[in-house]
């Protein structure tokens, strides 16, 4: 179901050694996660060893809710009293590293392949055969006025002393709740004032988010598919859309919104307020 990378990564999560877990349990070797249904009607607790995989429900056979009813709290004691019956000394899981994860650079914001303009970096680890990871389009950058900070365009940077600048612009659901939890956002910088007709640099464009460029959507059984699109701009202010040349009629907000798209190879384009624009293309295909 997945590849043997990602099983290790995500039970070198699950086994970490300093979650909590019943007085005389084991420490090393084990993995697992809980559950809880809404309405506290079913607590579940799942995991496994290198040995064995344990599923253990509890719950009213009425299928009534009960506050009691909590997987991390009533499902894990009985978990690990099943374990301790059929696998109570379990051996270690081999390392990540021996299971096909692999180390990679990332960009330290978004997680992201790494760009020209993402100063911060961090290593990752990643299924060796993972798809390839998109580029970082969080960060871009822009020319600003050494002494005011102002974007300067080609238009008015002319004997202008200019430095380059990496600025993240983020999605504004992203930027917000990166300033409630009181973490820092960049602020696209603005065009200087004394521009004769400002061309705002790529970055203060639209850029689509969703779907990414080659995205592949299978059909339903009616022909058609529902398409999530997701974009990003510096300014305020609604997107205009246009499917294959033609104006979807509804502009786009700060939420995303939903296509009905048919079979086919299909251009998104995505129009901000000043004309700038951004392209991505996507296929619809008739299932089996």
């Amino acid at each position: 179901v997945v590849s043997a990378g990602a099983a290790a990564l995500v039970t070198e999560a699950l086994a970490a050694p300093g979650r909590a877990r019943p007085p005389g349990a084991p420490r090393a070797g084990v993995a697992w996660t809980t559950g809880t249904s809404s309405g506290r009607r079913d607590a579940w607790a799942v995991g496994w060893t290198a040995r064995v995989a344990i599923v253990v429900w509890r719950g009213r056979l009425d299928g009534a809710g009960d506050d009691a009813l909590v997987g991390a709290r009533l499902a894990v004691p009985t978990w690990f009293d099943v374990l301790a019956a059929v696998d109570p000394d379990p051996a270690s899981f081999p390392p990540a590293a021996a299971r096909g994860v692999a180390p990679v650079e990332v960009c330290a914001l978004t997680g992201l392949a790494p760009g020209l303009a993402c100063g911060e970096r961090r290593t990752d680890r990643r299924p060796a055969d993972a798809a390839p990871l998109v580029a970082c389009d969080a960060h871009v950058r822009v020319t600003v006025d050494a002494v005011t900070g102002d974007l300067r365009c080609d238009r008015c940077r002319a004997g202008r002393g200019v430095e380059a600048r990496d600025v993240a612009v983020l999605p504004a659901a992203w930027a917000a709740w990166r300033r409630q939890a009181g973490l820092p956002v960049d602020d696209l910088p603005r065009h200087a004032a004394d521009c004769p007709d400002p061309r705002e640099p790529a970055a203060a464009g639209p850029r689509v988010l969703a779907p990414r460029p080659g995205t592949r959507l299978e059909a339903r059984a009616d022909g058609r598919a529902s398409v999530v699109v997701a974009a990003v701009a510096a300014d305020p202010g609604p997107l205009r859309l246009s499917l294959d040349g033609v104006d979807v009629g509804r502009p786009l907000g700060r939420a995303a919104a939903a296509l009905e798209v048919g079979v086919g190879r299909h251009t998104l384009v995505v129009t901000d307020a000043a004309g700038r624009a951004a392209v991505t293309r996507f296929e619809v295909f008739a299932g089996p």
